[in-house]
């Protein structure tokens, strides 16, 4: 219904799914539904619809993305969320269907952005379908993560909209509600362009639809507050979201081309239009408490492996890290501030770190060396002046040592 009623209104949809099977199964379902076109056909792949997943290969992507976006004539995009949820610019679309939820909220939101990009004119709505049971608490789970990344990253403080038993007992599916009708004053305050409540008036709705809710309402301020160790932990799981769900879009240095949807394991990107290399930062540090849990004034951090040329980093590769200390008084560091002198350490090490001051937080970030490098000692650590090597990482989470 909802993508007849994007069609009926001249609107674009994007549908993501973490499944391939189920990408199958609706474009069955969308062959045997009348095309938008008429004549009593079904929807045709490349006339009335895209489909993007991880076997498209990189000139294609370009290629449907222009043409989703200039003809009128393509109302849906299926995109695997993995292979298309990142360096998209979408914003001819104004309806998002997020078909299945995903165990890192990162996937989805970055999903989401793909409409909210330069060209946006319309008013997006975002359609989150959860399924009743497993599928539930793989939710909840989602939104206590944002609910984290909202504390530590935008210094909020948010409410728990979930019980601890309802979180500790997420491998079980809740029970399906027994014939729970929808709220009607839910759907009554829900404006009317989200179509929502005539979906939830209709014969189907009344089937289908247990309920309705507000995803963005679970992540307002309240009065409850992180203590200091859960932020350092919450932060640090929010890098280990950002390295799973790769980098942002990577901008040529030379021509300024932009390409999205890169792992963190790459290290070099050959631009597709001028043809430069451009060197990229490695993956940021995690901190690994348990490898030091016991262990007083200690910390350790987990480096990445590097892919250069299509293998991993090579023989003449090495990496270089770079400690500092944060005062528990202060917030943060200015990125270049306060940094020690960087020092080499074994490719893919655990970095362990003993006598540290309980009187400050630590961060790491690393650099790796591409290629043998035969510049001066001076220009090594000077940017622009080595090509040998990438930049700095971006910095570990800030946290304190062990026993303190």
């Amino acid at each position: 219904m909802l993508l007849k009623q994007a069609v009926a209104a001249g609107e674009k949809t994007l549908l993501f799914s973490h499944s391939l099977p189920m990408l199958n199964l609706l474009e069955r379902v969308l062959a045997a539904t009348p095309s938008p076109r008429g004549g009593g056909g079904g929807w045709l792949a490349s006339t009335d619809y895209y489909r993007l997943d991880g076997a498209t290969r990189e000139e294609e992507r370009e290629q449907m993305v222009n043409a989703f976006n200039r003809l009128e004539h393509l109302r849906l995009f299926l995109i695997s969320t993995r292979a298309g949820g990142v360096g998209l610019n979408l914003a001819s679309a104004s309806r998002v269907i997020i078909f299945d939820a995903n165990w890192n909220p990162s996937h989805d939101q970055q999903a989401v952005y793909r409409v909210y990009r330069y060209g946006q004119t319309r008013p997006v709505y975002v359609y989150r379908l959860i399924a009743e049971g497993f599928e539930e608490c793989m939710y909840k789970q989602q939104v206590v993560k944002l609910q984290l990344a909202g504390r530590v990253v935008d210094e909020q403080s948010i409410e728990s909209v979930f019980s601890e038993h309802e979180l500790k007992a997420w491998r079980h599916p809740l029970p399906p509600a027994a014939d729970a009708p929808l709220e009607v004053a839910v759907l009554a305050s829900l404006p009317a362009d989200s179509w929502l409540p005539a979906l939830g008036a209709s014969p189907m709705g009344r089937q289908w639809l247990g309920g309705v809710a507000d995803h963005n309402s679970s992540l307002e301020d309240t009065e409850e507050t992180l203590s200091d160790a859960e932020q350092q932990e919450a932060a640090n799981e929010l890098v280990r979201d950002t390295i799973e769900t790769g980098r942002e879009e990577m901008r040529c240095q030379a021509c300024g081309a932009t390409r999205g949807g890169l792992s963190f394991r790459q290290l070099e990107l050959r631009c597709a239009v001028c043809g430069a290399v451009t060197q990229l930062p490695p993956a940021t540090p995690l901190v690994e408490r348990e490898s030091c849990r016991d262990e007083v004034g200690s910390l350790a951090w987990s480096l990445h492996s590097e892919v250069v040329g299509g293998s991993l980093l090579g023989e003449a590769g090495a990496y270089e890290v770079q400690r500092r200390a944060v005062p528990t008084q202060l917030a943060a560091l200015a990125s270049d501030e306060g940094w020690e002198e960087p020092h080499p350490v074994p490719r893919g090490a655990l970095v362990w770190t003993r006598g540290l001051s309980p009187a400050f937080r630590y961060q790491l970030r690393v650099r790796a060396r591409l290629r043998a490098c035969a510049c001066a000692p001076d220009a090594a650590g000077s940017a622009g002046q080595c090509t040998c090597w990438s930049p700095w990482s971006q910095p570990s989470a800030a946290a304190q040592p062990s026993g303190a």
